[in-house]
């Protein structure tokens, strides 16, 4: 299931002294040069020599796709950290937001084998369907308009300061390497093991945990898979699971909003 939802809250945000850009943290689809070649910038935006009445309507199209920002934000770390509530705050306090959450991946029941270890094998990456996960990203990074209407959600129309942030949140969001580099901001959530154990033993599942689940297979995955990802050089904000969930909104959102103002 894909969650969508609109705030604009650009306005409440504070201007940056002095904007820096940076590729890495938005993403802007460049304008057909037949379009933009007479284009200047200034302190108001960007202008347009003007033409025939279809080429000034392409011209406006184009324009908003130049400044069209695309900020993908990866909520990861451990089960029971706390993904999906900093995800489902975040959610309501980000500019036009959509979210993906890699637990909507998994294979149906009957293709997860049973490990070396005894258990079905749902903590590891090939439990889940990731194909299908990039191809849903695909289709946002195409067009986060068209995607968002696609699931019922009305957006504003467009204009020349159009963000569009997607937050994909999951316990492998990190493994899979043709998603990894998308990313303009990782989160990694951890909490230490008797208080993830706990939290673990008080959740319901629709598949229930077996006897020994957790230390036979969940923690052992997830430290095999954290080692790898920290082997591997892929950079992640840690935090802390266990603060106040007010707490780690208000850190998470500051520092993506200090993001977009720094590729503004």
């Amino acid at each position: 299931m894909v969650f969508l939802a609109w705030r604009d809250v650009r306005a409440d945000l504070p201007r940056a002294a002095s904007p820096t850009q940076s590729s890495r943290l938005c993403v802007a689809i460049k304008a057909p040069e037949a379009f933009v070649n007479e284009a200047r910038t200034s302190g108001k935006g960007v202008h347009c020599r003007a033409g025939t009445g279809a080429q000034r309507g392409a011209q406006r199209g184009v324009l908003c796709e130049l400044h069209m920002k695309k900020y993908i934000v990866g909520i990861g770390g451990m089960t029971n950290g706390g993904k999906t509530t900093l995800t489902n705050n975040l959610l309501k306090s980000l500019p036009n937001c959509c979210v993906i959450h890699q637990d909507d991946f998994f294979k149906p029941q009957d293709q997860i084998p049973v490990g070396e270890d005894g258990f079905k094998q749902w903590d590891v990456l090939e439990s889940l369907d990731m194909e299908a996960m990039l191809s849903t990203v695909q289709a946002w990074l195409n067009n986060p308009r068209k995607f968002a209407r696609a699931h019922g959600v009305s957006v504003p129309p467009p204009n020349t300061s159009d963000t569009h942030i997607l937050i994909l949140e999951g316990f492998l969001l990190y493994s899979y390497k043709p998603i990894v580099d998308l990313y303009s901001r990782r989160y990694f959530l951890t909490v230490p093991y008797e208080e993830c154990k706990r939290r673990r033993s008080s959740r319901s599942y629709t598949v229930p945990d077996p006897p020994g689940l957790f230390d036979g297979h969940v923690w052992p995955m997830y430290q095999r898979y954290k080692q790898k990802m920290e082997a591997d050089g892929v950079e992640v904000e840690y935090l802390d699971g266990t603060k106040p969930r007010e707490e780690l909104l208000r850190q998470v959102l500051e520092d993506i909003q200090n993001s977009l103002l720094n590729c503004s």
